[in-house]
């Protein structure tokens, strides 16, 4: 039975996205990869200034409440800062903010020893058809997960390659690591970025013997308008049209995004399709309200997997 317009209520209830503040900071907009089906790759905004970061961090570095600084792009490691960035953080935050870094794992040992120094939770995403190495980005994660650093690998499975992309998944299994594999598969579909997830039920078949094996699933509660209570993880999600326009959602007081020039939006939707962009330094009493409000209302027909935050019908 197709329930998706009888849901009433919407929160995660499993995985590890259970975080009181998710900052989300795009870093940096490049990256030496070029997935096709990376909605960011379009976005071509370039490395801002050190000291335009140090002020965003400084306005960031004010929330009194518990969060986590998200480095995310692109490939944050690309920055030509990045350490100076990374040690002016660590010198600067509250004590309640923790840090955790996005990255595709083909990283120079130097950067790996900055992150260890720093104890940085990384999370590595698997983009098969474009990784350089297969060597390296193995060595990498088994020597964060030695550094026990290692906080998630998303994996993205993807239509080209099914079979080498599965040799992998068995690598990194016989390597003890599917604690941390989260599976990611019909994350993005070109050329609309706005459309659902057309593919996602032919890539989830493809793999569903890998996706199957992963312990790191987010569960998620949905209430139905009988009374019935339904348990979907993130795989069973894809496959679903869920549409919350008008529903009251928790973004903002739970995510933010905010990229390297300071413009901020309470979701991933927002960041992409609203054309007008509030910014940090000149509406930083807006960004405190909301970081600090209960919920708002949602206006997309299309929640772009910002899953973690709680959903309530109008």
């Amino acid at each position: 039975m197709d329930i998706t317009n009888n849901i009433t209520h919407f929160k995660p209830c499993g995985g590890n996205y259970d975080k009181p503040l998710e900052i989300i900071y795009y870093l940096l907009g490049t990256c030496n990869y070029n997935c096709d089906y990376c909605a960011w790759r379009d976005l071509k905004y370039k490395e801002n200034s050190f000291e335009i970061q140090k002020q965003i961090l400084d306005n960031l570095f004010k929330i009194r409440k518990k969060s986590n600084l998200f480095l995310f792009g692109g490939e944050p490691t690309l920055c030509t800062y990045f350490k100076e960035l990374i040690e002016y953080i660590f010198k600067n935050k509250p004590k309640s903010m923790t840090v955790e870094l996005q990255t595709h794992g083909e990283l120079n040992p130097i950067i790996i020893e900055q992150i260890k120094k720093y104890n940085i939770n990384v999370s590595v995403s698997i983009h098969y058809n474009n990784i350089k190495s297969i060597t390296k980005v193995l060595k990498n994660i088994l020597l964060l997960n030695n550094y026990n650093i290692l906080h998630r690998i998303d994996f993205m499975f993807e239509e080209k390659n099914i079979k080498k992309q599965k040799i992998f998944f068995k690598m990194l299994e016989d390597k003890n690591l599917l604690p941390v594999i989260t599976p990611t598969f019909g994350y993005m579909n070109l050329p609309d970025f706005k459309k659902q997830y057309s593919d996602a039920k032919l890539l989830y078949d493809s793999f569903k013997d890998c996706i199957e094996k992963c312990k790191d699933i987010e569960d998620y509660e949905i209430s139905i308008d009988n009374g019935d209570i339904s348990i979907k993880d993130a795989s069973e999600l894809y496959q679903m049209n869920l549409n919350f326009n008008g529903w009251k959602c928790n973004a903002g007081s739970k995510m933010v995004i905010i990229d390297n020039k300071g413009n901020f939006n309470q979701c991933t939707s927002s960041y992409f399709y609203d054309t007008v962009k509030q910014n940090i330094f000149t509406n930083y009493d807006r960004f405190i309200k909301m970081i600090t409000s209960t919920s708002c209302i949602c206006k997309y027909t299309k929640c772009n997997w910002d899953l973690w935050v709680d959903r309530v019908k109008q």
